[in-house]
């Protein structure tokens, strides 16, 4: 079971206006910026980095 395509881009285009940004790459530095990525933690499927 998937979704179609356009399904997928609506949803992320509803994301972006209501982040009010422009484009996913706007997103990730906005999430960035705001400390966002802190908080997720680490994608499945990577190794964790070596601090």
């Amino acid at each position: 079971m998937g979704i179609a395509p356009s399904t997928a881009r609506t949803h992320v285009q509803r994301v972006l206006m209501k982040l009010g940004v422009g484009s996913r790459l706007e997103a990730a530095a906005l999430a960035a910026r705001t400390g966002l990525l802190d908080r997720a933690g680490p994608v499945r499927g990577t190794a964790p980095s070596e601090e």
